[in-house]
């Protein structure tokens, strides 16, 4: 059924598509870690579902149960942008509610304690990281500072 959709698009369409069905895998090297694109989909999910410590970049937790982590998202997250590089690494501060929420998950009640208020993505690992530790020291100097007017490309050159 996919190939047969993918025949009747332009071929513009086909490589966008194509990008976007991409997985890749970081492998830890004691510097950090590299990237290898993964064609086998259930290689990658195997790997996917084993492998938190590798796709941890950093993780920061606050006096008041508040975090802030960096991961490597393990599929591309730049949809088709102009930048043809991709987004692969991801940057959230979980901020810690003051009162824990109930949802609704499918039918299955869960309690919610963090809120997830600010997200930032990335196209290196060493962006990710660096962007990390300044975020981090702007936490720490004040866990309620207003992030929203940090842009990830200001970020990275500070």
């Amino acid at each position: 059924m996919t190939e047969e959709r993918d025949e009747v698009l332009p071929p513009e369409m086909k490589e966008k598509l194509e990008k976007l069905r991409r997985n890749y895998i970081r492998k830890p090297d004691g510097k950090g870690g590299y990237v290898i694109e993964e064609a086998e989909l259930l290689v990658w999910a195997e790997w996917f579902e084993d492998s938190f410590e590798d796709r941890l970049i950093k993780r920061t937790d606050f006096p008041d149960g508040s975090h802030l982590s960096t991961i490597f998202l393990g599929i591309d997250h730049n949809w088709g942008f102009d930048d043809p590089r991709p987004i692969l690494w991801e940057t959230m501060f979980f901020k810690k509610l003051d009162e824990p929420k109930m949802l609704d998950f499918f039918g299955s009640k869960r309690e919610m304690t963090h809120d997830g208020i600010y997200e930032w993505r990335w196209h290196s690992e060493e962006d990710a990281a660096k962007a990390h530790a300044f975020i981090s020291s702007r936490l720490v100097d004040d866990i309620n500072a207003d992030l929203s007017e940090y842009d990830p490309l200001e970020i990275k050159t500070r």
